[in-house]
């Protein structure tokens, strides 16, 4: 016989994690705490399970080092285990692929809210500079009878809706819940070196060439710590920088518990993700984006929909891809403190949209209007 229980939340990011996707989750999960529970399918972190009343979170036993693709596959199958194995009312699946187990399960009266994000097609295009291989019409394909079978769709911000939206999900089925901010202690004036930080991750390409290129540019002193968000390797540019003959000012490391600090500690923060797909489908969130609000940083960005949809007016545009349009823009911040401190003004402003509580509420409102009809 088996037992009837109504919650489970799924993801493919750890929660302890410092990206925007790990950020999000971790919101998510503590929601569900403060709800009464439920069922947590994702990795477990560097200190083992999350340990909050009422969550039970699975060992889904993922080697160290193993890849997206083979994590997903894994998280699937145990996510298959649990549903059959339980009677759960409502599933909450942060991933497109993740959500398949759970649409399939819909006949029995399982509800499915499925938050796509950038999805495996999206990415396969980028990787292949937009060749139309059979591989990604399957995909494409898969996808869209997952979204139309799923009770509930969640975009991450307008952009990512108005693209769901021409994938065919109706506007009765669709949420927009943007995120919040990451926290930064103790936030503090703008420091006086001319310390720049590149944050990025969640694409397919990163755009660390077009970065490198840039600062090869820059006259005077100036040094560039290099911050990766998500779980890809870190020095993927390392040797270009030294063909550049920059290697020296640039510093390379992951988006951990010591980020905030170097990210407080840069004058300017630099968002410059490739062009591509994920990109402009509006399911990827800037990371430096959130950061620099959350920091109260100057910010030079792309001028791209997905990205004006965080930063709006708080920050300094250039065309993407464009080292000399990217090289421009942070030598003007850097040699122009008014503009700078313009930018930060604007920054603090802009944060006061982005709060994890407007984000609760509104995904509360979704989680009782299914809870609701059960």
């Amino acid at each position: 016989m088996q037992l009837v229980a109504e919650f489970v939340l799924v993801a493919a990011d750890p929660v302890d994690g410092h990206s925007a996707e790990s950020i999000r989750l971790q919101h998510r999960v503590g929601l569900l705490a403060r709800r009464g529970g439920g069922l947590l399918v994702a990795p477990w972190g560097r200190e083992g399970p999350v340990l909050l009343p009422g969550i039970r979170h699975v060992n889904p036993h993922l080697p160290p080092g193993m890849g997206q693709e083979a994590k997903v596959h894994q998280l699937s199958d145990v996510l298959s285990a649990q549903l059959d194995a339980s009677r759960y009312r409502i599933a909450h699946v942060m991933g497109i692929q993740l959500a398949i187990p759970a649409v399939i399960r819909r006949r029995r009266g399982l509800k499915v809210l499925v938050e796509p994000g950038a999805t495996p097609a999206q990415r396969f295009r980028d990787l292949l500079d937009d060749v139309r291989a059979p591989q990604i019409e399957e995909l494409v394909a898969i996808e869209s009878k997952t979204l139309a079978r799923a009770d509930a769709v969640i975009a991450r911000s307008t952009v990512d809706a108005a693209t769901l939206g021409k994938r065919g999900v109706e506007i009765d089925r669709l949420w927009t819940v943007p995120d919040g901010l990451p926290v930064v202690d103790g936030i503090t004036s703008t420091p006086d070196l001319p310390h720049i930080a590149y944050v990025f991750g969640g694409t397919s390409r990163t755009g660390i060439n077009t970065v490198l290129e840039a600062m090869a540019r820059l006259p005077g002193a100036w040094r560039l710590s290099v911050m990766r968000a998500d779980e890809g390797p870190i020095g993927a540019g390392e040797t270009y920088a030294k063909q550049l003959k920059i290697g020296h000012r640039v510093s390379w490391g992951r988006l951990d518990d010591t980020g905030p600090g170097r990210i407080a500690g840069a004058q300017i923060v630099v968002c410059a993700p490739q062009l591509g797909r994920v990109v402009e489908a509006g399911g990827w969130v800037p990371d430096a984006a959130l950061w620099a609000l959350a920091a109260g940083r100057a910010l030079v960005a792309p001028e791209l929909p997905a990205v004006r949809a965080v930063a709006g007016g708080a920050a300094r545009y250039y065309d993407p891809d464009d080292p000399g349009a990217l090289a421009k823009a942070v030598n003007g911040l850097l040699v122009e403190p008014d503009a700078r401190e313009a930018l930060v003004a604007a920054a603090r402003n802009r944060a006061e949209q982005f709060t994890w509580e407007q984000a609760d509420a509104v995904l509360s409102d979704l989680w009782d209007h299914f809870r609701d009809d059960l």
